[in-house]
């Protein structure tokens, strides 16, 4: 039999809105992949969860008819797992590839960050179909927390009597473990906090060790002030000098490392 899903993950899956499913030439090699979007499709079946999928250098039609390597695996699955485990994450891969979704990787399909504000937009407009999305930039920090709790978004702000001597007992350092996918908004004013900074260090250490997804946005700051750490950036980690080193290293190459990804500058895409 298949190995069950941890139930941390199955908890965040079943208490999600939107569900994104990444699927890539290595997806169906997991066991524990299969495993979880079969669970995605019984949530979405169940609780009609929204899901969405993104085909990351492999086309739709090798996830929807078990073609490539998806083939390949499945074949050297009729021998170790139960026959009816097998049909369920077969009929699961045809749901979900079935579903509207982006390409990515392919020649004629646009560019990561062109795909990526793709799906921000399609994920917004379901999720406040009232709200322009290209309207974030202003719309932002006018949003209240209870109302993204109300679409089962989890947000977490800056604890004023956080443990410093423990920062990983923080909630927001467990959801960053328990997630597939981490989105980091960077503002002017993101290096003032260091909890934010030990957060976006954590991020990076679970995209090393478990290929999580990393999506940065600029939020009116200019992504090469990020990664140069320069203007409202230097400022802040001029406060840290008396701060242990190698820590202050570490937030150093972690936002040099977050900026060089694929994401979202709000400030171009609202200047068109």
């Amino acid at each position: 039999m298949g190995l069950p899903i941890a139930m941390s993950l199955s908890k965040a899956i079943k208490e999600s809105r939107v569900v994104v499913v990444v699927f890539s030439e290595n997806f169906a090699g997991s066991s524990w992949c299969l495993e979880e979007v079969a669970y995605i499709v019984h949530c979405m079946d169940e609780m009609g969860q929204i899901v969405v999928p993104i085909f990351h250098h492999v086309w739709s039609s090798n996830v929807r008819n078990l073609n490539g390597s998806f083939g390949l695996c499945f074949k050297e699955y009729r021998y170790r797992y139960d026959k009816n485990k097998v049909e369920l994450w077969r009929n699961a891969l045809v749901r979900v590839a079935d579903l509207p979704g982006w390409a990515v990787g392919h020649f004629y399909d646009p560019p990561e960050p062109v795909v990526i504000k793709k799906v921000i937009d399609s994920i917004w407009s379901k999720l406040f179909p009232y709200k322009d999305p290209n309207e974030i930039g202003t719309r932002l920090q006018d949003l209240k927390l209870s109302a993204l709790d109300q679409h089962q978004i989890l947000t977490y702000m800056d604890y004023k009597e956080a443990n410093i001597f423990n920062p990983l007992h923080l909630p927001s350092f467990k959801a960053i473990e328990e997630s597939r996918i981490s989105i980091i908004i960077f503002s002017k004013n993101y290096a003032s906090s260091s909890y934010r900074l030990d957060e976006l260090a954590y991020m990076m250490k679970h995209r090393h060790e478990r290929q999580q997804i990393v999506i940065p946005i600029f939020y009116d700051v200019d992504p090469l002030e990020v990664r140069s750490q320069t203007g409202h950036y230097a400022e802040a980690f001029s406060r840290y000098v008396s701060m242990d080193h190698s820590r202050i290293e570490l937030w150093r190459n972690s936002l040099q490392e977050a900026s060089g990804l694929s994401g979202w500058d709000i400030k171009e895409i609202a200047d068109g």
